[in-house]
């Protein structure tokens, strides 16, 4: 795309349309008239002047003209016209025009395909000097009117109906390299349909192929035929979808130099959900190898996001109404599943209340990942609350006794994983035995499964828990999956650290620049490695409006602690909720190359 400056204080009207025009533009984003260059010379001048508009009342064969949709001239015109009584669409340019071409190529790919989402193109004549292209008028309402008023499961619906729908032009070799949000209305049944096409060509589209500059339309559609495929209808979708939730078409303002800005400094990256904002993020990628690779995949992405968005209804409604904690997760922009597993709750029981978060990081390729984090998550679930009750119903009358009457995070030491911090209670020791046994049977489900099944031999999961009673947090984890505590904008990590790189550190050993690099990420522990699992415990006081944070290492490898403690407590009493989706999508706008998850509690 032409990068665009803006060297004078005000901009130059097109000579076709009037309207005004961004400095440096090839042609004018209304009337598609090509602009004159600096010299002021203009390009392609004959075939772009303006045609006449063609008068009320009109007949061109046995169609009568009723009014102009845009009431400027330009080289495509575009009337609401009427045929044996049927309202209809006229589009007129002049015969031998690189127009003709292009409005028969429209003709010709329209009325090969049969769906209530795509304009009918009725038929293509010449008339009085004049070439036209006679299409079916729909009638609807304009889908930015009903986005704003929509949800997103029904949104999702609609671009899985836009993507299904520029499948079919490709399917018959066309591209459809802009897609305007003017263009897109919603019928009377709520199923979207496009209005006109605009930009509707054949591959392959030819240097000579002159293309209206637009931000809507792939950038290498400008800068390299070479490369242009049907990723380009890809980068179209994605770039209409992000004017819907702006409210409008994409301006020079929503570029930072030649690439659409990221979504997180378009919008506060607490507003998009997960899944949409990396839709979203990866059809507009101006890398062709991480955009997606064809409308058709792209469709079955959307799909499997409205998927889980319909499964998940519940979750969001009970972590959108939580005061105290919210829970999500997302697959990222590298990653073709998610091997990521959460767990946040909270329990109120005769015996007493508390609360349990989880996080589980999976691996072993292929499905292992993803089984192996479901194993520790079903465990857990099935395991721990029914074994704290107990505890708390045995021991109703021990309370833990508190660390340090601090209130700053930095005095907290990290405690030694075989001796607690907290003085010899029963309630202690219990919970320190129960955290260690759950962790310990989790990993047996995954060794013993690992054992039985061979495809999944190489499977097993990291695991961080952490299990809220009074005003003690008791910690465990096994793995490279951290929890932090968060206090007054103040970030301290709280669990410990099972890799191989932070255990030669833990002994005093500084690791070589070669071992950094070979080990980096590699863990020393895991659950399914063996039947058991030695796991790190330790306690800590937790007091009012502090925050703890549990997360898989796709969150820590994008942002630093700093990042990560202002996208938290910067964002003081507002939606928990929100905070997990700034923090993920926040690491996906810096890097997304892998699963993230985020837990978050606020102690109340």
């Amino acid at each position: 795309m032409a990068q665009i400056q803006n060297d004078s204080q005000f901009p130059p009207k097109c000579p076709g349309c009037g309207a005004y025009t961004n400095p440096g533009a090839e042609s004018c984003q209304k009337c598609g008239l090509f602009l004159p260059d600096p010299t002021g010379n203009v390009q392609n001048f004959t075939e772009s002047q303006p045609l006449q508009l063609l008068q009320s009342g009109k007949m061109l064969n046995d169609i009568r003209v009723l009014r102009p949709l845009s009431m400027e001239p330009s080289i495509v015109n575009v009337y609401r016209a009427e045929q044996d009584g049927v309202k209809v669409l006229l589009k007129e340019t002049r015969i031998g025009s690189e127009n003709e071409k292009q409005l028969s190529q429209s003709h010709e790919i329209l009325s090969s395909v049969a769906s209530a989402s795509l304009p009918v193109s009725l038929s293509c004549f010449k008339a009085e000097g004049g070439f036209y292209q006679l299409l079916g008028e729909k009638t609807g309402r304009l889908l930015q009117e009903v986005w704003t008023q929509s949800d997103d499961e029904h949104r999702l619906i609609w671009i899985k109906q836009l993507c299904e729908a520029i499948f079919l032009i490709n399917q018959q070799g066309g591209l459809c390299l802009q897609i305007l949000p003017s263009n897109l209305y919603v019928s009377e049944q709520g199923n979207l349909f496009i209005a006109d096409l605009l930009l509707l060509r054949r591959l392959p589209i030819s240097e000579s192929d002159r293309i209206p500059s637009n931000y809507h339309v792939a950038p290498e559609v400008y800068s390299n035929r070479e490369d242009l495929s049907q990723r380009a209808d890809v980068f179209a979708i994605g770039a209409v979808w992000l004017s819907l939730y702006l409210g409008k078409q994409l301006e020079q303002t929503h570029y930072d130099e030649r690439n659409i800005k990221l979504l997180t400094d378009l919008f506060s990256p607490d507003f998009l959900l997960p899944s949409i904002n990396r839709l979203i993020s990866k059809a507009i990628h101006r890398s062709l190898e991480k955009r997606y690779k064809s409308v058709y995949l792209m469709g079955k992405a959307v799909e499997n996001a409205l998927n889980d968005l319909k499964n998940n209804n519940q979750l969001l409604l009970k972590y959108s109404q939580s005061p105290n904690l919210a829970a999500w997760t997302d697959m990222g922009l590298s990653r073709d599943n998610n091997e990521d597993n959460f767990y946040a709750d909270n329990f109120k029981k005769e015996s007493g209340n508390f609360t349990v978060l989880m996080v589980a990081d999976g691996m072993g390729g292929e499905e292992g990942g993803e089984v192996a984090s479901s194993l520790a998550l079903e465990c857990i679930k099935e395991v721990l609350p029914s074994h704290l009750e107990f505890l708390l119903k045995s021991q109703q009358r021990t309370r833990l006794s508190p660390v340090s009457n601090s209130n700053q995070p930095t005095v907290l030491v990290q405690p030694n994983p075989n001796r607690s911090t907290l003085p010899d209670t029963g309630l202690k020791e219990s919970l320190e035995r129960a955290l260690g046994e759950t962790i310990s049977e989790a990993s047996k489900r995954i060794f013993d499964r690992a054992q039985r099944e061979p495809k999944l031999k190489s499977m097993g999961s990291t695991i961080v828990l952490a299990v809220v009673v009074n005003n003690q947090v008791a910690v465990a984890n096994v793995g490279d999956s951290r929890a932090y505590l968060i206090r007054e904008g103040r970030l301290v990590q709280i669990s410990q650290e099972h890799t191989r790189i932070a255990e030669m550190r833990l002994k005093n050993k500084e690791p070589r620049p070669e071992d950094e690099s070979r080990l980096q990420g590699v863990l020393s522990r895991n659950l399914g490695y063996r039947a058991a699992a030695e796991s790190f415990v330790a306690f800590y006081p937790v007091q009012s409006g502090d925050f703890l944070l549990l997360c898989c290492d796709g969150l820590t490898d994008s942002l630093t602690d700093d990042q990560i403690a202002q996208l938290v407590y910067g964002k003081g009493q507002s939606s928990l909720l929100g905070n997990c989706f700034g923090l993920i999508n926040s690491a996906i706008a810096t890097s997304g190359h892998d699963n993230t998850t985020v837990v978050l509690y606020r102690h109340p």
